[in-house]
C-alpha cells in the first residue's frame, strides 16, 4: 500500500499519470515535443523516466577483462530526485537487453552523472553494444565495442537505430546481478 501510494506520489510530481485498468496498469508518460509516450511495466515503478536527457559515451578502456566504458548523462528537464536512466548492454544473437533495479542511474541534480560500465565477455564474443537508456525505448547515445583475438577493444558511436542496439529493453524490477567487486561505483555487466 504504502509503495504504491508512493508511487503514485512520484508519477504526480514528474507529470506521468495513471492508465485505468486493473491491478497491473501501468504509469504512463505524458506526451512531450520531444518525447512520444512511454509504457513502464507494472511492477516497474522504480524507472521513472525524464522526459528529456542528452549522453555521451568515452571510448573504451580494457583491464584485464573488463571493458569499461565512462558514460555520462545530463538532464535537460526539471530536476527531480527519483528521475532515473539506465545503462543496457546488447549482444548479437540475444533476444533482449535486460535492465534490473539495481542498473537504475540517478541523475546529478545540475551537469552530467558520470558513471562507468564494466562488461565482462565471454571467449567467444567479438562484439557488443552499449546504449544509455533515458527510458524503455530511447537510446540516448549508443557505441559498438569491437574485440580482437587478443582481448584488445575499439569502441565507435552507433545511431541508436543501429541494428546492433535495435533489441528490445526489457526491464525487471528486481537486482538481476550482483554488486561489482571489480569496481564499486560501476553499472556491472556480466
Amino acid at each position: 500500500m504504502f509503495r504504491t501510494g508512493l508511487a503514485l506520489l512520484a508519477a504526480a510530481v514528474v507529470g506521468l499519470a495513471l492508465v485505468p485498468g486493473p491491478a497491473t496498469a501501468s504509469p504512463t508518460a505524458s506526451p512531450s515535443p520531444s518525447s512520444t509516450p512511454i509504457t513502464i511495466p507494472a511492477g516497474a515503478v522504480s524507472w521513472i523516466p525524464a522526459t528529456c536527457a542528452t549522453g555521451s559515451i568515452d571510448p573504451v578502456t580494457v583491464d584485464q577483462s573488463h571493458y569499461l566504458l565512462m558514460t555520462h548523462m545530463t538532464i535537460c528537464s526539471t530536476y527531480y530526485a527519483p528521475l532515473r536512466y539506465a545503462l543496457a548492454v546488447f549482444r548479437p544473437g540475444r533476444t533482449a537487453s535486460v535492465v534490473g533495479r539495481n542498473q537504475l542511474l540517478a541523475y546529478a541534480p545540475a551537469g552530467p552523472s558520470d558513471r562507468m560500465a564494466d562488461v565482462r565477455v565471454t571467449a567467444s564474443e567479438t562484439v557488443f553494444g552499449l546504449c544509455i537508456m533515458r527510458d524503455l525505448s530511447t537510446r540516448t547515445a549508443c557505441v559498438r565495442v569491437d574485440i580482437a583475438a587478443d582481448g584488445t577493444a575499439v569502441s565507435a558511436p552507433i545511431a541508436p537505430d543501429d541494428p546492433l542496439v535495435a533489441q528490445p529493453v526489457t526491464y525487471t524490477d528486481v537486482d538481476i546481478f550482483p554488486p561489482d567487486n571489480y569496481c564499486a561505483t560501476c553499472v556491472a555487466f556480466p
